[in-house]
């Protein structure tokens, strides 16, 4: 068990807004969703501003659980943010209004590190036991989750990501493009919960969620986890599981698009989109109209990078706001540069790989978890700079170190 000091008045007090405050968060985001829905666009900023509100709260409790080695990367954060501002104001690589976008947005990727490290210092002082804190997370998955189902099925156009009559159900998370991993992290729970506990609400409630989402990137990470957790369990029995379910999920989606009038008319005007987009704007490109045009803004950036700009690739600090590839890793570089990328996806790891490795599926689990979630980051984006998802990817991490005795919290008194 780590243990910490014992916490003063004020880290209690903290971290008790802290738990109050994860449980109302997405009752701020419905709020965001449906102002922005309704017009009220300053209404909408709710959300924005309650995430900063639980930012400091989250800052000021990591800022006692840091370690030396945790500084190294928060001093490399601050020396590429110190270099955002000399691309800007020395070389003309952006205005400063895009220097404060670009902080922010290398924020975020730090954000993950933030929510482990006050979440880590809230269950190690023992202010709220890991059994409590577990059970808010079960509650913030269905609260994300269902409005995306019921979404879906009620057609409720305010739950709708796309203004196109393409299909894509994003619930009460606004930002649409971060549902995805999202639903990632949640079915990766879910399917702790159903393995170790018996539990089929979540995946249940999640798998639908995913399904009905539409997004490329939450149906092929549903598929590859399906696909992940099958392997995970191991035996004769779990491979011909997996066939069974391959080939039941074919002809489930074949009936449903042949005898279901709205997911027929959904699937035609996906498909419709769909070409026209390969027409038009993916030139013709398969690869292209996969990465939604990232291929391209990716040989936008790193032509700058490369002609006028190529210190970058060292010592990181390119305002990237202006015009981001949405490929996780190569906006990372551009930010930090390649030895900073290196040092940060190290302490990344770090959060996942740890000496016990619990049972066999716990092991292959968190392997397919890890492999999907980096593809998705370095094909789809939205992973690592993620405000929504980044509290849910510190809190599996830690429940994963629970579960596998590397993490231990003495109960709430």
């Amino acid at each position: 068990m780590h243990r910490v000091n014992k916490p003063g008045k004020i880290a209690v007090i903290v971290s008790s807004l802290l738990v109050v405050a994860l449980v109302l968060t997405p009752l701020s985001d419905f709020a965001s969703v449906a102002a922005r829905f309704n017009g009220a666009g300053a209404v909408g900023r709710i959300s924005l501003l309650f995430r900063f509100f639980v930012l400091g709260m989250c800052i000021f409790l990591m800022v006692q659980a840091l370690n030396a080695r945790q500084i190294i990367m928060w001093l490399i954060f601050i020396f590429c943010t110190l270099n955002i501002w000399v691309n800007v104001l020395f070389f003309d690589a952006a205005t400063v209004v895009y220097g404060v976008e670009t902080s922010l947005f290398m924020l975020k990727y730090f954000l993950f590190f933030i929510y482990y490290l006050a979440f880590l210092f809230v269950l190690n002082s023992s202010l709220v036991s890991y059994e409590s804190f577990k059970k808010i997370f079960d509650f913030l998955i269905i609260f994300y989750s269902v409005p995306v189902i019921l979404g879906g099925i009620f057609m409720i156009k305010m739950f709708f990501y796309y203004s196109t009559e393409r299909w894509g159900v994003k619930g009460i998370v606004y930002a649409g493009n971060e549902l995805s991993g999202l639903l990632l992290v949640s079915l990766t729970w879910a399917y702790l919960d159903f393995r170790y506990e018996g539990k089929k609400l979540i995946l249940i409630i999640v798998s639908m969620a995913t399904i009905i989402c539409g997004t490329k990137a939450a149906l092929l990470s549903f598929i590859l986890m399906v696909i992940g957790y099958l392997f995970s369990r191991g035996g004769f029995t779990s491979y011909l599981y997996m066939v069974v379910a391959i080939v039941m999920g074919t002809f489930a989606v074949m009936g449903a698009y042949l005898y279901v009038d709205s997911i027929q008319k959904a699937v035609d005007n996906s498909m419709a989109y769909f070409i026209w987009q390969f027409e038009n704007n993916a030139d013709g490109s398969l690869l292209t109209l996969l990465l939604s045009g990232r291929d391209q803004k990716f040989d936008v950036v790193y032509t700058v990078l490369q002609d006028s700009f190529p210190w970058v690739f060292v010592l990181g600090g390119y305002p990237v706001s202006t015009y981001t590839v949405e490929m996780d890793l190569f906006d990372l570089i551009a930010l930090l540069g390649i030895f900073g990328t290196i040092i940060y996806m190290i302490a990344w790891f770090r959060c996942w790989i740890y000496p016990k490795k619990g049972d066999q599926f716990m092991g292959r689990i968190k392997i397919a978890f890890i492999a999907v979630y980096l593809f998705l980051a370095f094909t789809a984006g939205h992973m690592f700079y993620s405000a929504v998802l980044a509290p849910f990817l510190a809190m599996l991490s830690i429940r994963m170190q629970v579960m596998t005795g590397n993490l231990t919290f003495d109960s709430k008194e």
